[in-house]
């Protein structure tokens, strides 16, 4: 998009992806200080804090991770999501996501500790998290899609993390999946008929190896009777 720092009304050509970021990121570095103190009137109005977390999720798409960390730490340190004690620590996936990246997994995963303690029943979470940094950084990426389900992130998290989106998955409303469904149920279909028709062929080629054979044990006797004494006599009285 193009980046106006002005209100001219003259038209400027499309910015570059650094340009735009660039702009963002200055944007929010400008307003963060004079938000300091600020009561907003209404819950719909940005604070101090919600800017930090804007900056820290625009860093994070920028490949900022240090600035990322930063103001996430500070949003972590200073905000809470809802009022429930035991969850104290908002935002801790990006948090944990740029401490992957640029520190340890040993601090990632603690940070990653705190927010998926609070959301198990006893406080205490089951989860296992890798070393690795790569798996670990994947399974940050399932955990914020838990922690935001619903608030619009996932499809530039998908974009961001160059992940791919399978909409055919089991429950999918979407027409993909819709699709892949029928096709599967359709190929099921198809194959039980087959299995049907091979029963059948089967059945139909039992029988007549059965007939068959009846058909053979029965015709020596048949023959051993016609020639049996008296049989001629009594085929013509008959």
């Amino acid at each position: 998009m193009p980046v106006y720092t002005d209100n001219a009304l003259t038209g400027k050509p499309r910015g570059t992806v650094e340009d735009v970021y660039t702009q963002i990121l200055s944007d929010y570095e400008a307003a963060i200080p004079l938000l300091e103190g600020f009561a907003p009137p209404s819950p719909t109005r940005i604070t101090q804090v919600a800017a930090k977390l804007l900056a820290a999720r625009a860093c994070l798409y920028a490949g900022k991770y240090d600035k990322a960390l930063e103001y996430a730490t500070q949003v972590t340190d200073t905000a809470r999501l809802t009022s429930i004690d035991s969850y104290t620590k908002g935002f801790a996936d990006t948090k944990a996501e740029a401490e992957a990246r640029i520190k340890t997994t040993a601090e990632a995963k603690a940070t990653l500790d705190v927010i998926t303690n609070a959301r198990a029943i006893n406080g205490t979470h089951s989860c296992q998290w890798s070393d690795d940094k790569n798996t670990l950084i994947d399974r940050i990426f399932v955990q914020k899609r838990i922690e935001l389900r619903g608030e619009g992130h996932g499809l530039f998290e998908f974009n961001r993390l160059e992940k791919t989106i399978d909409r055919t998955c089991e429950g999918s409303n979407h027409p993909a999946g819709n699709k892949a469904r029928r096709h599967e149920s359709a190929k099921a279909r198809r194959h039980e008929s087959a299995k049907a028709r091979r029963h059948e062929s089967a059945k139909a080629q039992r029988h007549e190896s059965a007939k068959a054979r009846r058909h053979e044990q029965v015709m020596p006797v048949v023959d051993q009777a016609l020639h049996m004494p008296g049989a001629a006599a009594k085929r013509r009285v008959a």
